[in-house]
């Protein structure tokens, strides 16, 4: 449970008393960051979504992100592209970087790194700001170029990175290294006065990750089609919850540290809540309402599957019903 921990703790580095330089650490709940999330603050998005390795893939992606040069790409310089040259030229310099020299031999590697950050709602203009100050602090090594998409439900910016640094190192991305983005991101929209908020799905007691982009896009393709089809993605999450309906199929083996996880974060939420209320301040007492309520708000535990089940067995007696 350490690394949930930001999110209830705010803490201090104190120097300990009669002469020792040992320190020592002062922890109280995160009030700020509790509120956010107790009053479902919409949570950004910061995700890597592929990768480049020659200049023409380069040149085909921002040809995408500039919707064939109708959008303006913002870059690193504080300037703004236009047109198709201007994806064009960023391909013809980038492409050079798609070699590096290994123990004396060259090896293909990629050249850009590309994301998309978003958030469910606020303004556009504002968005795009904290776009550009997100990536001038987390990227200031290295060129980028970026493009507003407003022509989907929520409003998201397309930022793609040169991953070879100004001073020859590379972009590399660490085991965790997103989740400070979304962070950063988070703290950057906050700046521009929209609400947002970067926590862990297991600390607002989410089992599920977000629906895979991919698969989702190509469900959107099959379902134009006539007749409208079905991803075998969700053929086969089918099959299996009807096999484990039917007693032949296998537990999740992840089930029960999912279970054991939600339990213990649940716990700290009640606690907290508890610990709030017995605060003599008002402005605690009304911040551990909020809290408990949003306790007894959080989602079953379920695993896809289960929700399969359960959706499968409605579907069965609604249809009875009917008959």
């Amino acid at each position: 449970m350490e690394c949930l921990m930001g999110l209830f703790w705010d803490e201090e580095i104190k120097k300990g008393g009669g002469g020792s330089n040992s320190p020592k650490r002062s922890r109280g709940p995160n009030r700020a960051q509790l509120s956010r999330v107790a009053s479902k603050a919409p949570e950004v998005m910061v995700k890597v979504t592929g990768y480049t390795r020659s200049g023409a893939h380069v040149g085909s992606h921002l040809d995408y992100i500039s919707r064939d040069g109708v959008l303006p790409l913002m870059t690193s310089n504080q300037g703004e592209l236009h047109g198709k040259q201007g994806p064009t030229d960023v391909a013809k310099e980038w492409e050079l970087d798609s070699f590096e020299q290994t123990e004396g031999r060259r090896k293909a590697t990629r050249i850009t790194t590309n994301l998309v950050l978003s958030i469910p709602k606020g303004d556009p203009n504002r968005l795009v700001d904290a776009a550009q100050d997100f990536a001038k602090t987390t990227f200031h090594n290295h060129d980028w170029v970026m493009a507003l998409h407003t022509d989907t439900k929520h409003p998201h910016v397309h930022l793609t990175v040169r991953n070879l640094g100004h001073d020859g190192t590379r972009l590399h991305i660490p085991k965790g290294k997103t989740q400070e983005w979304r962070e950063d991101f988070a703290e950057a929209l906050r700046g521009q006065g929209i609400e947002a908020e970067a926590t862990r799905r297991a600390e607002r007691g989410v089992t599920r990750k977000g629906e895979n982009l991919a698969v989702k896009h190509l469900r959107e393709r099959l379902n134009k089609q006539t007749p409208p089809k079905t991803p075998e993605v969700d053929k086969l999450a089918v099959k299996e919850a009807l096999e484990r309906m039917a007693g032949k199929g296998k537990e999740e083996p992840w089930k029960e540290r999912v279970l054991a996880r939600q339990k213990e974060m649940r716990s700290l939420w009640e606690r907290v809540g508890q610990g709030l209320a017995k605060s003599p301040t008002p402005e605690d007492q009304a911040l551990a309402k909020q809290v408990l309520a949003f306790r007894k708000d959080m989602p079953p535990i379920q695993t896809r599957t289960e929700q399969l089940i359960d959706a499968i067995e409605q579907h069965s007696h609604d249809t009875e019903k009917e008959r």
